[in-house]
C-alpha cells in the first residue's frame, strides 16, 4: 500500500492552501485511493475517516471510486478547510463528505464512532495512529 505522508507543520494560511491545492495530486492521490479500497477488500466500509485532509483532494476521489461511501474529513488548518468546502461542493459531495474542524488537543476525535482511516485495520490501532498523526500535524509540544 502507498504510505500517506503527512506535510510536517499545519499549513493555515490562505496563499499555503491555494498553492496546496493547485499542485497535481491527482496521481498519487489516485494510487491511494486505489490501494485503499483493495486492502479494503469485502469488507462493506461505507464511512472513512481522513485525518489531515487538506483540501479534500482524497475524499473527493474517494467518493468517485466507491459511490456508497461516506467521508468525515478533519484537519487543523481552518484555510485548508475552507479551500476543501469549496472543493467538495463544485464536486458536489456536500451530502457524502463531512469537514470538522480538529482542535490542535485532539478534541472530538472519540466521537467520530465507528470509522475506517485509510491505511487503519481495527479501532484501537486507528485511534492510536489518528492521535499520533494529530500529533505530527501539531508538532512538539
Amino acid at each position: 500500500m502507498l504510505p500517506r505522508v503527512l506535510e510536517p507543520e499545519v499549513m493555515d494560511t490562505a496563499e499555503e492552501a491555494a498553492d496546496y491545492d493547485a499542485m497535481d495530486h491527482r496521481a498519487v492521490n489516485g494510487a491511494f485511493c486505489i490501494d485503499f479500497l483493495e486492502a479494503a477488500g469485502r469488507r462493506k466500509i461505507s464511512r472513512i475517516l481522513d485525518v489531515g485532509t487538506g483540501t479534500a483532494l482524497i475524499p473527493i476521489d474517494l467518493c468517485g471510486r466507491a459511490p456508497a461511501v461516506r467521508v468525515v474529513a478533519i484537519d487543523l488548518a481552518e484555510h485548508m478547510l475552507a479551500r476543501a468546502r469549496e472543493n467538495v461542493r463544485t464536486a458536489n459531495l456536500e451530502s457524502r463528505i463531512s469537514l470538522e474542524l480538529l482542535g490542535h488537543d485532539g478534541a472530538h476525535l472519540e466521537d467520530l464512532g465507528e470509522l475506517a482511516p485509510a491505511g487503519h485495520v481495527d479501532r484501537a490501532s486507528r485511534f492510536n495512529r489518528a492521535q499520533r498523526e494529530i500529533a505530527l500535524e501539531r508538532g512538539p509540544g
